[in-house]
């Protein structure tokens, strides 16, 4: 009896040499990796709320009126001709946004679309800075603060007072935005065997949190209760972040050892299994550690950064071709999106198809890019893309399916981009 209990336990010892090695013997896939993923992809649909919300915000109405008189209606173009106060017709579909409410019109019919680029601008400052904050101070609190501030920031564009404010609100959101999207997907593939991680990038609800907000911006048409009313589902922070443990990897990583033990064993009872022995996991920091020790200062963890990216020849080159394949998708993906209330048919039905799109294109980049691989699908699928948007005879289906195209290839970027930082860092 004791011979099999040793026999036992020097396997387990053998077994575990690294942590996939441990997040294998845990149970690989299974229900404490369901839930995860769950709770920290469920975001993707607020998220989804914020990055379109100005579609719907920025609308601009058909037709105004010129002063006191009610009895003729001037188009977007002619009422700049006005000379005296203007107003938005009762024709115009009860549209209520920033434009017909600050008359963002004639010489400041450029401030909507400018309040749009400061969103992306906060969207790019955000991502640099969030992945950098998870790396300092681990992935739960940076998700947690992420959240809070692209609620925060949804929250207060609903009581912006005047343009300016409105424009502040839209950056804070879209740095809560991006960092929040960033790190969750880092976030949740920590937690996954290395069979299982490309579902972090490819399962989340974006493209259903898109058409729900369009369904709910063609009933709720006021643009202050409807940002007020896409706040709300942030209260699930209440409700998720208890449930979410810090990353073991990273605990490993910067030698937080029992702390991480605490979590492997939480992550074991919930998938029914027995926690890694805590001596076999110092021997697996205590590995790492060599790998990761900074020359200068043996007692601290190498910290990786931005630039690292460029100074090993084997990833200059590939990382300058990524930012500027993902620049290009990016414009086009978003570009398309934010144009979507300039086009003629109704946005709410544009944007649902949009979101559609999306529901269909980030799954589909999963199961076809691992049957073709990553280089062939990105430069299969930029090629068709390209000839739709240059080439596809009607408007809607031109929009519709570039989309589509394009969601792929972002989510296939992803995959690919996450392949690389996980090989970087481990």
């Amino acid at each position: 009896m004791t011979t099999k209990t040793i026999t036992i336990t020097s396997v387990q010892h053998k077994v575990a040499k690294n942590f996939e090695d441990i997040l294998d013997q845990l149970g690989g896939f299974g229900l404490f990796q369901l839930m995860i993923l769950i709770c920290l992809l469920i975001f993707e649909i607020p998220a989804a709320f914020v990055s379109f919300l100005p579609v719907f915000t920025g609308t601009h109405p058909g037709t105004w009126y010129c002063g006191n008189a009610t009895d003729v209606e001037y188009s977007f173009t002619e009422i700049c001709s006005c000379n005296e106060t203007i107003t938005v017709s009762s024709s115009s579909n009860n549209i209520e946004s920033i434009v017909s409410e600050w008359n963002l019109v004639c010489e400041f019919g450029w401030v909507s679309d400018f309040i749009t680029s400061m969103q992306m601008v906060g969207m790019l400052m955000g991502n640099l800075i969030a992945c950098k904050l998870s790396d300092w101070y681990g992935r739960r609190y940076t998700f947690l603060g992420t959240a809070i501030l692209m609620g925060l920031g949804q929250g207060l564009t609903a009581l912006a007072f005047n343009p300016y404010a409105y424009a502040v609100t839209r950056f804070i959101s879209g740095m809560g935005l991006s960092g929040n999207v960033g790190v969750a997907a880092a976030y949740a593939i920590e937690f996954q065997p290395t069979r299982w991680r490309q579902l972090c990038g490819s399962v989340g609800p974006w493209g259903e949190g898109v058409m729900i907000l369009a369904l709910m911006a063609y009933f709720i048409r006021p643009w202050r209760i409807l940002t007020g009313l896409t706040t709300l589902p942030f209260l699930l922070l209440f409700i998720v972040f208890p449930l979410i443990p810090e990353s073991p990897r990273w605990l490993i990583r910067n030698r937080k050892v029992s702390e991480a033990h605490k979590v492997l064993g939480y992550i074991a009872k919930i998938n029914g299994k027995q926690n890694v022995d805590l001596d076999t996991l110092q021997q697996i920091s205590d590995k790492e550690a060599a790998l990761d020790m900074n020359e200068n200062n043996p007692s601290t963890v190498k910290q990786f950064g931005y630039i690292d990216f460029f100074r090993d020849e084997n990833l200059r080159y590939g990382t300058i071709l990524q930012i500027i394949i993902m620049a290009a998708t990016s414009i086009t993906y978003y570009g398309i999106s934010f144009n979507v209330k300039n086009m003629d048919g109704s946005p709410y039905v544009i944007v649902g198809l949009l979101g559609l799109s999306d529901s269909i294109g980030y799954p589909s980049a999963l199961l076809i890019c691992n049957k073709l691989g990553r280089r062939t699908s990105l430069a299969l699928y930029m090629t068709i893309g390209a000839l739709f948007l240059e080439n596809f005879v009607s408007l809607v289906g031109e929009v519709v399916l570039g989309h589509l195209l394009e969601s792929y290839i972002l989510q296939l970027f992803e995959v690919w981009v996450l392949d690389l930082v996980v090989w970087v860092h481990l």
